[in-house]
């Protein structure tokens, strides 16, 4: 702990003091504060929010969507068999080389 205090004292930063039991207080968050407060000024059920407009305008203009049926063509399912490691040892093992000449030198091409 003591290592820390110095780096921390050497980057000119101060730690935190221990001995404060209060919690830090808490800050707003930034974003639209119309929706956060209450419509008192005006009767409840007479007045619409924009937010109500705008859901309204989009199911109007969701009715007159046609939907055309499509039909959709059938999967092609293609299989592929896996084979055993045992299968490939006895055909290797079936191989045989005839008229094979090991020790000769190979052609360079």
């Amino acid at each position: 702990p003591d290592i820390y205090q110095q780096m921390l004292a050497e980057a000119g930063v101060s730690a935190p003091e221990q001995s404060s039991p209060e919690r830090p207080l808490k800050r707003r968050r930034p974003g639209p504060q119309q929706l956060q407060r209450p419509l008192s000024d005006h009767p409840s059920g007479l007045t619409k929010t924009g937010a109500q407009l705008d859901t309204q305008e989009s199911d109007e203009e969701d009715e007159d969507v046609e939907f055309q049926d499509v039909i959709l063509p059938v999967p092609t399912v293609q299989t592929v068999e896996l084979e055993s490691d045992d299968e490939d040892e006895e055909e290797e093992e079936d191989i045989q080389f005839e008229d094979v000449d090991f020790s000769a030198p190979l052609a360079d091409t």
